[in-house]
């Protein structure tokens, strides 16, 4: 009996080593899902922070693009701005110079009236001189056609 109390002794034993041992390994199996699932966590978490970085990066470089547009439609505007205000200038200036061509046309076509004008009556004026001086002479000759013929008169009835 001592036999079979060392062998069901032996039996418990094996079977309380067993039973540690399959709780080991259930413990064992349980860290290694565990810690599998804490690695795959992690990677996770990785794989997430690294697509995040690349979409802050992505976000960054867009806005940065965002702001060089913006910054060359600025200067486009401005130099726009610009040459708006230097044609307006020219145009001006432009504006200018032809108005002081016109004036200066204007005098010169005035003066150019003014001396026609005056030609015009020194023209008449000599004409009408002319004439006075024809008038007189004819004036003239007619008082001394009628002075000689009252003579011719005055000497008959002489």
């Amino acid at each position: 009996m001592a036999q079979a109390e060392r062998d069901r002794i032996e039996v418990a034993a094996r079977a309380h080593r067993d039973r540690l041992q399959a709780v080991i390994d259930a413990d064992r199996q349980r860290l290694e899902i565990i810690a599998a699932s804490e690695r795959e966590r992690a990677a996770a978490a990785a794989a997430a922070a690294t697509a995040a970085a690349a979409a802050e990066e992505h976000r960054i470089r867009a806005a940065a693009d965002v702001e060089k547009e913006r910054l060359a439609a600025c200067a486009a505007a401005e130099q726009q701005r610009f040459d708006a205000i230097i044609s307006q200038r020219d145009r001006a200036a432009t504006v200018v110079a032809a108005s002081a061509a016109n004036v200066d046309s204007v005098r010169i076509a005035a003066v150019q009236d003014a001396e026609q004008r005056f030609n015009l009556e020194r023209q008449q004026l000599a004409a009408e001189r002319e004439r006075a001086i024809a008038d007189r002479r004819a004036l003239e000759a007619a008082k001394a056609a009628e002075f000689d013929k009252l003579r011719a008169d005055s000497r008959k009835e002489r």
